[in-house]
């Protein structure tokens, strides 16, 4: 499993965005960090890609208490 797809699975499987993007609703917040993350991953070189992950990973683990 390659780096980046372990980075995706751990926000897949550690936060709310990851799991409501399964089927519930998002947040307006939560909609945002999945817009701003749509957009680092479009504009970045790999290195930037992960690291974008894991910091909005780690906010919005920080943000569900």
């Amino acid at each position: 499993m390659s780096t980046l797809t372990k980075a995706i699975d751990f926000v897949w499987q550690n936060t709310r965005i990851g799991r409501k993007l399964g089927g519930g609703e998002l947040t307006p917040l939560e909609t945002e960090l999945a817009a701003q993350l749509d957009d680092a991953m479009a504009h970045a070189s790999a290195g930037r890609r992960i690291a974008t992950i894991y910091a909005i990973g780690e906010i919005v683990r920080l943000l569900d208490g």
